[in-house]
């Protein structure tokens, strides 16, 4: 039997929720529900219980009522806005967990907009829920939900999990098996839904204003949904699965010179003794075979590539200020927040190399993703098309064969190519010691 987790507000639906607790209870035993923070032993940081709580549930009951948005503190600022609000980590990590997180919608309310949520539960409003009434019907709904859950708490096969490098493991990585087949899941960042200004502006950048930077001009606003997104590229770690499972080939490239730079061949086995580092001599083709089998071994439809709109989104866009970036960290270069060919560093760095919690050394974009400046050239989903850039226009053709958007520049290449909105382009089946890619993940996409 899986575990259920109820995620509610005394001051808003404490009665009804007993009621519904009282007919869990007695449909799935008193030993799979998780209810109630009184059970939180004294002295204990109710932070990780909450998430031990929940990292071990199947999937999450969140009940909203009148109230559950607009209750506030004792200094009149709404709880939901509050880091430490219980229901906000609750909710956050049930999000993050990628479990099945149902809105049990009481009192008639509506489901709430990603913009009345903070952004780092704004999926919620994507989530497919339902509904519970407090009259006469309640029998009837509450029998309707149990018949829905049902499903949902039935137990799976316990399949052995992956082992995750202890680096990779501090940095939030963890390893999945739901199908028999091993993953590691990378952590993410969630990006807000709304408009961006994407492109440059040579009136801010005087780079753009090169001949080479024409393709990034003109600027436009550009709206999105919700999403989220690595907050680092994918390592050879990740990768590693999916070779072991037949699912792609070994990543590796022969010796080559470009542009009077000669670059040593690379050997799987190289990358092995490399497992936190972004893997490397991937093709487009490679990228989506990935995400493919992700998608397959984790039962969840939602891993793609990020578009070009969504990578420079992800990259660049301050929502505070209203402005774009021009590299994820702030206006001006730094070499010591990135992997740049500045940097001579001459070779991958390890994810992580650049954290956000540095303030000196921070690559951290406005969203939280880090890296997205140098170290490797990162695939998105997009055919090369000139601006403006138009989501229907075809460059999201993902059966095309034509030439892919990278982002991001590399530890050989020089800052103006790591500038958030620098587009480069190749052929889907070319691959390069200097080319990764990174994952995005989109609830609404069926996951």
């Amino acid at each position: 039997m899986g575990k259920l987790f109820i995620s509610y507000r005394r001051d808003d639906t404490q009665d009804l929720t007993r009621s519904i607790y009282e007919r869990l209870e007695a449909r799935f035993g008193k030993e799979n529900i998780f209810m109630d923070v009184d059970s939180i032993p004294l002295g204990a940081d109710f932070r990780q219980i909450l998430r031990d709580w929940i990292a071990e549930s199947t999937l999450a009951l969140v009940i909203i009522g009148k109230f559950w948005l607009s209750l506030t503190d004792a200094r009149g600022q709404r709880r939901l806005d509050t880091p430490n609000d219980f229901v906000r980590i609750e909710v956050e990590e049930a999000l993050s967990r990628r479990i099945p997180v149902v809105p049990l919608l009481a009192h008639g309310v509506s489901m709430p907009r990603p913009s009345d949520l903070p952004d780092s539960i704004a999926d919620l409003a994507y989530r497919h829920g339902t509904d519970v009434r407090s009259d006469q019907h309640f029998n009837h709904d509450v029998e309707q939900l149990i018949s829905r859950l049902a499903p949902l708490m039935e137990p799976k096969p316990s399949y052995p999990l992956p082992d995750v490098p202890a680096r990779l493991a501090s940095l939030g990585f963890r390893g999945v098996n739901v199908t028999g087949t091993p993953a590691i899941e990378s952590p993410l960042v969630s990006v807000a839904a709304g408009p961006f200004l994407m492109g440059s502006d040579p009136a801010r950048d005087p780079v753009a204003k090169e001949p080479w930077a024409k393709n990034e001009t003109p600027q436009d606003w550009v709206e999105l949904a919700a999403f989220q997104i690595g907050t680092y590229p994918v390592t050879v770690a990740e990768y590693a699965l999916a070779v072991r499972a037949g699912a792609v080939h070994e990543a590796a490239v022969e010796e080559r010179e470009f542009l009077g730079m000669k670059f040593p061949a690379v050997t799987w086995q190289t990358q092995l003794q490399r497992l936190d580092h972004p893997v490397v001599c991937v093709s487009w083709q490679d990228a989506t075979a990935y995400v493919a089998w992700l998608c397959e071994v984790t039962g969840q439809s939602g891993w793609r590539l990020p578009s070009e709109a969504q990578w420079e989104k992800a990259a660049r866009w301050d929502a505070r200020q209203g402005v774009s970036r021009i590299y994820p960290w702030g206006d001006s270069f730094d070499e010591h927040r990135c992997n740049t060919n500045e940097g001579g560093i001459k070779t991958t760095t390890p994810i992580g190399s650049y954290p956000a919690n540095d303030l000196r050394r921070s690559g951290a974009s406005p969203s939280g993703a880090e890296e997205m400046a140098g170290n490797v050239w990162e695939w998105t989903s997009s055919l090369y098309k000139p601006y403006k850039y138009i989501e229907n226009d075809g460059r999201e053709d993902q059966d095309s064969t034509a030439s892919r958007v990278l982002r991001g520049g590399s530890w050989c290449y020089a800052a103006r190519v790591a500038r958030a909105a620098y587009r480069s382009y190749v052929g889907w089946v070319v691959l390069d010691v200097v080319w990764g890619f990174r994952l995005a993940f989109a609830p609404s996409a069926g996951s």
